[in-house]
């Protein structure tokens, strides 16, 4: 028989894995657990604040307290014990800054960062917000949220022209995230920031989903575009490491009903 603790985190990551909004209905198949039960606990998740009702769908998605426990848990100095030296590698191996962000609304934080020892470079603390629509970290990150919720936020994102190259037009947004998805990892080309490139590569869960992204940045003065995807590999083992020390496997023992 399974704890009423096991059947809220059984729930919470059936969410997670879907990626989407998801009806009692749903969780219940999912979950091999009865309606009923799945009605009385996400209700009780509701009332809470932990979940939140999706009137178009009439499914569940996470509330704001889970949006808001995510943003902590990658905040936490726990956390940032595990993934600085990882990342302090990365950046002594490619000898430029290198970031860790996720994505919150329509920003990415970064929750972790390491600069680089060269004089000329982009002075940020762990916690800074950059736009998601111009950025590596962010073109990544909106690229891979589940399609319905990607269209929710790109009508309602704001494509602020901060170069000439920035990306305004959100059917060329989307269209450049498809290729994104394609290629698999993202290039800021000077699109925040003259004269600053960046290239991002995906994070990701046990389950094979995108969590975060991990960037590199240069001036154009010393990288071209062509030099940083060079430090791909470098990028995507450090990634790999990444995932492994911040997910684990991610699953829960099985229970019976």
């Amino acid at each position: 028989m399974a704890s009423a603790i096991q059947k809220n985190l059984m729930i919470l990551q059936a969410l997670a894995e879907q990626g989407s909004a998801m009806t009692i209905a749903e969780l219940s198949h999912a979950l091999t657990m009865p309606k009923q039960t799945i009605h009385r606990v996400v209700t009780e998740l509701e009332r809470l604040g932990a979940l939140s009702r999706d009137v178009a769908t009439d499914g569940f998605t996470f509330g704001p307290i889970m949006r808001n426990l995510a943003t902590d848990v990658l905040h936490a100095p726990t956390l940032s014990h595990i993934t600085h030296p990882i990342l302090l590698h990365l950046v002594n191996a490619v000898k430029e800054t290198c970031n860790i962000g996720i994505l919150t609304g329509h920003e990415v934080t970064y929750v972790d960062r390491q600069e680089c020892e060269w004089p000329l470079r982009v002075q940020l603390q762990p916690g800074s917000k950059v736009p998601a629509h111009c950025t590596a970290i962010g073109k990544l990150l909106l690229a891979h949220l589940n399609p319905t919720d990607r269209q929710k936020l790109l009508t309602t994102l704001p494509l602020t022209p901060f170069t000439g190259t920035t990306i305004t037009d959100s059917q060329r947004l989307e269209d450049h995230l498809h290729e994104i998805r394609e290629v698999g990892h993202a290039f800021n080309n000077q699109e925040d920031c003259p004269g600053l490139i960046a290239m991002a590569v995906p994070i990701l869960d046990a389950n094979e989903r995108v969590r975060a992204g991990l960037a590199v940045h240069a001036p154009t003065s010393r990288l071209t575009a062509d030099q940083l995807l060079q430090t791909r590999p470098l990028l995507d083992q450090c990634a790999q490491s990444l995932s492994a020390a911040l997910f684990g496997d991610g699953t829960l023992p099985s229970t019976t009903n």
